[in-house]
């Protein structure tokens, strides 16, 4: 019997030599050429660098979710009343939907929120479009008072690209006034520079009117709160169409009603910082005087216009003020308007109205 030759001496590796050298066959070619390996990392470097200066940058890519908001106003309604009147309805009608996977409402006083989400795999230009229909269809036999339904998409390229707080270190504005500051000066300036989209503003103080209702007086009349909203509603939209916007030339006027007066003008003073405000509170003022001379009153009480929240200094508006009503009465001797009182509510404003009435 003739004994088999092993590997070694019929010329083959062993298996485990075999395996190594398969595993090494990198190392062995760049040891034979290395120049080949040398090229080839090489040409990796400057493909990769390539590759590298010509990618995109995006800071807010281009992503779109099938998610779209419906917001609702609907002034003077109390949260159940919006609950009940807006929220459920632009609900029912947007759960129908194909496609919508769910529904997050909320509920506030004077506004409503309806986030609809849906599938992913779903077109979001489509989904806001069934939304939109579904919503118009349904805007009829919402409330008279509720204002048009606001239907937008998520959209992230829509986001702040720019957040910032404001301050008054020196103390000469309050909260209320830097709202008014912020909505009548900086935000009208910020909105026209180039590339600014959309400037929204929140915070502060917002100057309000409260009209409390008697409930008695309501239930013997058979009338909700709604009903008064809207009626002060249509009387403003009245006073609009008929007369036109309230301007710093043309104050608005309404009755006493159960003050101690005839008429209540509504003058429209400048804030200070939006420019030509001396001529503009000028304005407010001979506009208010003759409001009241076409009204045939004999006299006027006129606040220091301006002077509050609006930010206009309290020296210099008291002698725009003292100089429109004397530039008034010397052109119109024979008005009825025969007296003007001035109503200031604070020590500073009666010294600085003092001061420039004894240096006149």
């Amino acid at each position: 019997m003739t004994p088999r030759a092993n590997g070694a001496e019929s010329g083959q590796l062993p298996l485990q030599q075999r395996a190594g050298s398969q595993r090494m066959w990198l190392s062995d070619l760049s040891i034979r050429q290395p120049v080949f390996i040398t090229m080839a990392v090489l040409a990796v470097i400057v493909i990769g660098f390539m590759a590298y200066s010509r990618m995109g940058l995006s800071l807010w890519p281009d992503v779109s979710l099938p998610v779209v908001a419906i917001q609702t106003t609907y002034p003077g309604a109390d949260p159940a009343e919006v609950e009940r009147s807006v929220t459920k309805p632009i609900e029912d009608a947007t759960a129908s939907i194909n496609g919508v996977e769910k529904i997050n409402s909320t509920s506030m006083e004077s506004s409503s929120l309806v986030v609809v989400q849906f599938n992913m795999n779903g077109d979001p230009k489509l989904a806001e479009d069934e939304v939109r229909a579904r919503v118009g269809a349904i805007r009829n036999s919402l409330p008279t008072g509720v204002r048009e339904p606001v239907i937008l998409r998520y959209d992230v390229a829509a986001m702040p690209m720019l957040s910032f707080a404001l301050a008054d270190r020196t103390g000469a504005r309050d909260q209320a006034a830097m709202r008014v500051f912020t909505d009548d000066v900086l935000k009208p300036r910020l909105e026209r520079v180039p590339g600014v989209a959309n400037v929204d503003v929140t915070g502060g103080l917002k100057r309000e009117v409260h009209v409390d209702l008697k409930l008695a007086q309501l239930e013997s009349a058979g009338l909700a709160p709604g009903q008064v909203v809207q009626a002060i509603q249509r009387e403003s939209e009245a006073w609009v169409k008929k007369y036109g916007p309230v301007t710093h030339e043309k104050p608005a006027y309404t009755s006493g009603g159960l003050m101690p007066c005839k008429y209540v003008i509504h003058a429209v003073g400048p804030v200070w910082g939006s420019g030509d405000e001396e001529r503009k509170l000028t304005a407010a003022v001979r506009g208010s005087l003759e409001c009241a001379a076409e009204l045939k009153l004999a006299s006027l009480a006129l606040p220091a216009i301006s002077t509050g929240i609006f930010g206009f200094p309290k020296e210099l508006g008291a002698r725009v003020m003292l100089a429109g009503i004397e530039q008034f009465f010397a052109e119109n001797a024979n008005s009825t308007l025969k007296t003007v009182r001035f109503i200031l509510f604070d020590q500073p404003t009666i010294e600085a109205f003092l001061k420039i009435w004894d240096m006149e």
